[in-house]
């Protein structure tokens, strides 16, 4: 990527102050991906010196595996999103843009519930043998699938410091640094998520633990460590412990293949087929997004 189209990048991010270190990385990897469609490697061109029409057209016919499947319409729907963030920072028209998204959004929407439905039983899982599991697993992988189960979480969520320092804890709750912690309070545990995605618009969220074979296991791990560890002893990255969720459903069912988005499906499917709209309601405000972003995003019915 040349210096101009760096700048641009960097200029961009400069300007958005609320952004949390995940999303701005996100935008990073996107944007680097999005010049590397649009321009010859060692090309000197500002991404702005391309034509609308060029770039919706490269998008349009994006290919991935290849150039053997078509680019899903989330990939095409993630780069223009940036193209017109770009766009508008820099006070040049989006109307083209914008229509294009909101056409990609439709039909994903459309299609999006068939999807979601192929996925959870792809995985042969269902919300019953996701409970069951927790009467099966122990140790942190108890604590992972408990804390997927009942808060709703992402993988940004299970980067966890199991503490008992009085400066962080309250650092954390006053909302001074960005931080998940988990920490005893009497006779339960509290989770503090204070470092996920939509924080900036959702705050900060605290969850109490009285579960009992819960806290039996978290009371003997390691104070002021990371709760979540690989084989090493080293605590999880965001774009790791992914790879703990998928590895402990395979154990159980094989090819299942969980994430924590499709645990999150799974979840969210089994509360609209019984149409519980008060878990519903619970499950959007854990997660940390809209019900309109549930729906078009996670929906299978």
């Amino acid at each position: 990527m040349n210096t101009t189209n760096k700048a641009l990048l960097n200029k961009f991010l400069e300007s958005k102050q609320d952004l949390q270190p995940a999303t701005k990385r996100n935008y990073m990897n996107t944007y680097e991906r999005l010049i590397n469609i649009l321009l010859p490697i060692k090309s000197k061109k500002s991404l702005l010196t391309i034509t609308q029409k060029a770039v919706l057209d490269k998008i349009d016919a994006l290919m991935i595996d290849d150039g053997t499947t078509p680019a899903t319409f989330n990939s095409k729907i993630d780069y223009l999103k940036l193209y017109k963030y770009l766009l508008e920072y820099n006070k040049k028209p989006i109307t083209k843009i914008e229509k294009t998204i909101n056409q990609y959004i439709k039909i994903n929407n459309d299609n999006k519930a068939k999807t979601n439905e192929n996925l959870i039983n792809e995985s042969q899982m269902t919300f019953d043998k996701l409970n069951d599991l927790l009467d099966i697993l122990t140790g942190q992988n108890y604590l992972l699938y408990f804390i997927l189960l009942n808060f709703n979480t992402r993988n940004q969520d299970l980067i966890i410091e199991n503490t008992n320092k009085k400066k962080i804890i309250n650092e954390v709750l006053k909302d001074k640094i960005n931080k998940n912690i988990i920490f005893k309070s009497k006779n339960e545990y509290i989770y503090i998520r204070n470092d996920y995605k939509t924080k900036s618009q959702y705050g900060v969220k605290k969850h109490v633990i009285n579960d009992p074979k819960f806290i039996e296991i978290i009371e003997d791990f390691p104070i002021n460590e990371p709760l979540f560890k690989n084989r090493t002893g080293q605590g999880y990255k965001t774009n790791q412990i992914s790879n703990l969720i998928k590895a402990v459903g395979n154990k159980y069912i094989k090819n299942s293949n969980l994430s924590q988005q499709l645990i999150y499906k799974i979840v969210n499917n089994h509360y609209e087929t019984n149409n519980d709209h008060k878990k519903i309601l619970e499950i959007a405000a854990n997660r940390g997004h809209s019900l309109d972003v549930q729906k078009s995003n996670y929906s299978s019915i």
